[in-house]
């Protein structure tokens, strides 16, 4: 009896748990280079309102913040910024939050630009930057930068945040869908219709990735958000 109480007081572990447990994403640390805040904000109870717009006429709103406007069927950023993970993205955490009135949200790129970021070296079978484009599509040059080189380059294009993508895309998906837009003067300037982007730089997963370097050329105006990186499985 006393064997058999030892016995039913072990969890019962399934192989679909075990995989749970398991790290899936790895939030990778680009404050240094962020340089804008494009995002309306609340802080002690008064709207901060965004420094700089994501297309020349305005830019992102959290849930709090589009309360104090008093917007109706507004599409607001959550005001949390943690993302879920969908079949086509890991979690993902931006750096906007409410009772932040200072930290820089975003990377914000209004013709050419060039930035690199660090990660921790790895074997990655993912890295999804999050973006936005206005005046039209932006176009990258990454760099993949590996232990062993040489490195791998990707030419991308980051789509005007108000167009949809095709679904079947194999590079790009969403990270937030349908969001509204508002000036810095807390005024809404469109109610939904608005997309950030998910884009997936496609690591070799059978090197060690430590950096990575962005250049985007001239044309659109480019926001950056951040980047997740996702583990490859070890066999």
């Amino acid at each position: 009896m006393y064997l058999l109480r030892i016995f039913l007081l072990v969890p019962f572990f399934s192989p679909q748990l075990i995989r749970a447990a398991e790290p899936s994403a790895i939030q990778i640390e680009v404050k240094d280079i962020l340089n804008a805040r494009v995002v309306t904000v609340v802080k002690g109870g008064a709207l901060v309102p965004l420094h700089e717009t994501i297309d020349g006429a305005g830019g992102l709103a959290t849930q709090a913040a589009v309360a104090l406007m008093g917007n109706k069927n507004a599409h607001p950023l959550p005001d949390h910024p943690t993302f879920p993970a969908t079949d086509r993205h890991p979690e993902a955490v931006l750096h906007y939050a409410n009772e932040d009135a200072a930290s820089n949200q975003v990377r914000r790129a209004q013709g050419e630009d060039t930035f690199f970021f660090s990660v921790s070296p790895n074997h990655y079978s993912h890295l999804h930057i999050y973006c936005t484009s206005g005046w039209g599509a932006s176009q990258l040059q990454v760099k993949l930068i590996y232990e062993d080189q040489p490195a791998e380059r990707r030419s991308l294009e980051i789509p005007d945040w108000y167009w949809e993508i095709k679904p079947n895309d194999p590079v790009r998906s969403y990270l937030a869908t349908n969001l509204g837009k508002w000036t810095s003067k807390n005024q809404m300037a469109e109610q939904d219709h608005h997309y950030i982007f998910a884009l997936d730089l496609t690591p070799a997963p059978g090197r060690v990735l430590t950096r990575v370097a962005i250049h985007k050329l001239d044309k659109g105006l480019m926001g950056f958000y951040g980047a997740t990186g996702t583990l490859a499985q070890k066999e």
